[in-house]
């Protein structure tokens, strides 16, 4: 009975992390464009490919 309570709150833990991951990634995509340069040479602003 212990083990099951244990499988099932590791999976419920595991579900979270990953909602978790998927929720900030918008977050870390706007830090990530925040800190790029806006030069002609750079792109010019626009789209990175590095995502």
């Amino acid at each position: 009975m212990k083990a099951k309570r244990r499988a099932n709150l590791a999976v419920s833990y595991l579900v979270l992390v990953i909602i978790s991951i998927i929720w900030l990634f918008p977050f870390v995509c706007l830090v990530l464009q925040s800190f790029r340069g806006y030069s002609p040479e750079d792109g010019g602003g626009g789209m990175v490919n590095y995502l």
